[in-house]
């Protein structure tokens, strides 16, 4: 197993603060929200010289130097792990990084759907998957994740019958259940001014959905 043969590597060349690392390629496959952060911790022993023993905290510092561009997760999943008893902070550290990088990339995802709601005029169907979508990252995340611009983001239930078998999400057994889940964790307002952008989207185009694409000339 390719797993196996990493650890045996490890344990002949790596110090004892590096066997440590070497431990995290187990834990991470046996939890998923770990396994992100692996390929990363994998690619910085890779780069090491072959003399580990020289300097036993070569891979914390490489740690440190991609983490604190720009946003110094590795140090700050240091001190958050630092309570934890000795042996089980390889797998906090590394539970807090994986766990930092998929909340950024859901937060900039929810960011766009917001936009993309309170500013654009998509199809009413368009419109049921963007809610749909962000409610559903809405629970996936903790207040404190949402910036302040975006909190508000109350934009109704989701009409199924208009969705249709659109599918924005992993967990089909809830669909259409998200947004009383998001509401709540959140317990979000309105946003200003969305009914107006509604009515404005509907008097703009009366006739068609505005993404709707256009049958073609036979």
């Amino acid at each position: 197993m390719p797993n196996q043969a990493f650890q045996r590597t490890a344990r002949k060349r790596a110090p004892a603060e590096l066997r440590r690392w070497a431990s995290l390629s187990s834990i991470a496959l046996r939890h998923q929200p770990m396994r992100a952060a692996l390929p990363l911790l994998l690619a910085l022993l890779s780069v090491a010289p072959a003399s580990y023993a020289a300097d036993g905290e070569l891979l914390c510092k490489a740690c440190e130097l991609v983490f604190d561009r720009p946003f110094g997760a590795y140090p700050a999943a240091v001190r958050t792990c630092a309570i934890q008893p000795e042996q089980k902070r390889t797998g906090c550290v590394a539970t807090f990084v994986a766990t930092f990088y998929r909340k950024r990339e859901q937060v900039a995802e929810f960011v766009v759907l917001h936009d993309n709601l309170v500013s654009r005029c998509p199809s009413e169907q368009t419109r049921e998957y963007f809610k749909e979508r962000l409610y559903y990252l809405a629970t996936q995340l903790d207040r404190e994740d949402i910036p302040p611009l975006f909190k508000d983001f109350d934009f109704g239930p989701v009409a199924l019958s208009v969705l249709g078998p659109l599918g924005a999400h992993t967990d089909p057994d809830n669909k259409g259940r998200m947004y009383a889940r998001a509401l709540e964790r959140h317990m979000p307002s309105k946003p200003p001014y969305f009914q107006q952008m509604l009515d404005r989207c509907k008097a703009a185009q009366p006739d068609a959905a505005a993404d709707r694409p256009q049958a073609g000339s036979r």
